[in-house]
């Protein structure tokens, strides 16, 4: 490499400005406020806002309202075997709590953990899953009508989470490709599922939405949004060409 390639690289170095390490300062007052601006900083899901939210709160409440700076590993494994031995709750939940404080620690407070690597870690148990059969399947989707049985074919036709599929649109769903479009799913990325395989048919009238007195907007019965037979049953291939008989 010449000098003059050093050189240039140098310049460019000395012109880039340096790195700013670590995060900016907070602007709210209140702690689980702070919380919140950190979260949506970062761009975290709602979801994952609301659920560190609620376990701080619970924390600071099962320490008698106490504040988390003036706590540490001890407090922290305290509340954690309370949930285990009290509250009973599953490995994924206790995780679940204990990254929301660490969270609360790391990210927020900005306090060095000693103490972290002595917290123990619950143990996942690993079951076999509960395989339905296909009559089984049918059996249990073919007692569920209306709003309820579209959404539940809707999830096992095209693998979505719940959350997803009651946010789909008409207009996520793409007839002419056979694919439903989710949009901001997990980790706020869209992503298009082509393995579900719709089976199509010309729509005979307007598509429109529905909310039901649940509280959620999904597409209406009876809709021959090209996602219904019929019937009103969703139809996909392979996963559901069986439930419709074929």
């Amino acid at each position: 490499m010449s000098s003059a390639v050093v050189d240039l690289s140098q310049r460019r170095g000395e012109l880039r400005p340096p790195p700013t390490g670590g995060l900016p300062p907070l602007r709210a007052v209140r702690l689980l406020d702070q919380m919140r601006e950190r979260i949506r900083y970062l761009h975290y899901s709602r979801s994952t806002e609301d659920i560190y939210v609620y376990w701080c709160r619970a924390f600071i409440r099962f320490h008698g309202l106490r504040h988390p700076r003036e706590m540490g590993g001890t407090e922290v494994e305290a509340f954690l075997t309370w949930l285990a031995d009290e509250r009973q709750v599953a490995s994924a939940t206790h995780k679940q709590a204990l990254s929301a404080l660490l969270f609360l620690y790391t990210k927020v407070l900005e306090l060095n953990l000693p103490w972290i690597n002595q917290i123990e870690r619950p143990r996942v148990r690993r079951r076999l899953p509960v395989v339905l059969s296909r009559e089984e399947v049918s059996a249990v989707l073919g007692g569920m009508a209306g709003e309820l049985g579209l959404l539940a074919r809707l999830l096992y036709g095209t693998g979505m989470r719940i959350n997803e599929a009651l946010q789909l649109r008409v207009k996520d769903v793409d007839f002419a490709h056979q694919a439903v479009i989710v949009r901001a799913g997990k980790g706020g990325k869209d992503r298009m599922d082509t393995g579900s395989g719709l089976k199509t048919k010309p729509p005979s009238d307007h598509h429109t939405l529905h909310r039901s007195a649940a509280g959620f907007t999904s597409l209406a019965p009876g809709l021959h949004a090209n996602a219904c037979s019929n019937s009103g049953m969703l139809t996909t291939t392979p996963l559901m060409r069986h439930l419709a008989g074929e």
